[in-house]
């Protein structure tokens, strides 16, 4: 009997959340699925922090991938983004657009139009649907643009994946995950609150600093001279890994 509660104390801190459901034979556990992500890439963020909290419009994400209804699956990938957002206070205004992605120009015309001083767009680099039993992926690229000097401030690589597992037995119990009917829409929610956790700080924290992960890789030069109001750090040549993109390794 110890053995089998060591066994099963351990099993707790090995699959963290999770319930019990009486049975008759082998006792049955619930787990919840985690979400494997990758560290954000940061590859363009402003210097200083956000005057009071700005308005923001949010639109439709395009999907750079080559599948069936690209345009429909970016809107819909865009609007869950945006929901996370909204929910967690980042932005004071925060409407999501009706029409398709129309270009910066226009995007940043159309806020400064509704009194907006932001736009955000996303684009959808890597989707694979792995569905209840295979692997969910998703890469992509959130972007806020200036309204009033159409520069681009922040640009946030990310990516995760989520993998459908199957029962799992261990002779006098059996572990079952439960996992969510889209399971897209966990791992997008999950990528949401990650860069929308560096996002609200920017707009909430008056003393707001460049993130240290990309201090780390950033020549001292780039952050000791003092910022323009407009200006943005990118990381350094050197500094970026090959390819336009980061790899999720997945």
């Amino acid at each position: 009997m110890m053995r089998f509660m060591a066994g099963l104390t351990m099993l707790v801190c090995i699959t963290g959340c999770l319930s019990w459901e009486a049975a008759v034979g082998p006792q049955i556990f619930h787990v919840d699925p985690v979400v494997e992500r990758v560290d954000p890439w940061l590859n363009v963020v402003p210097l200083k922090p956000a005057l009071g909290t700005p308005g923001c419009i949010c639109y439709p994400f395009i999907v750079r991938q080559e599948i069936d209804n690209a345009r429909g699956l970016g809107a819909e990938m865009g609007q869950i983004f945006w929901v996370r957002l909204v929910a967690d206070r980042v932005f004071g205004v925060m409407p999501y657009a009706d029409s398709p992605w129309p270009g910066v120009a226009s995007a940043c015309r159309h806020a400064r139009s509704r009194g907006l001083g932001l736009v955000a767009m996303g684009e959808i680099t890597r989707f694979l649907q792995g569905g209840q039993t295979g692997i969910t992926a998703i890469a992509l690229t959130f972007k806020i643009y200036d309204a009033e000097s159409q520069t681009l401030i922040w640009s946030i690589a990310h990516a995760g994946q989520l993998e459908g597992r199957g029962d799992r037995d261990y002779m006098v119990l059996t572990r079952k995950t439960r996992m969510p009917s889209s399971p897209e829409y966990l791992v997008l929610e999950t990528l949401a609150g990650d860069i929308g956790a560096f996002l609200k700080a920017w707009t909430t924290d008056p003393y707001w600093k460049v993130p240290g992960s990309l201090r780390k890789v950033s020549k001292p030069s780039q952050l000791s001279q003092p910022p323009e109001d407009n200006a943005t750090l990118t990381e350094p040549e050197d500094a970026k890994p090959s390819g336009d993109k980061p790899s999720a390794n997945f």
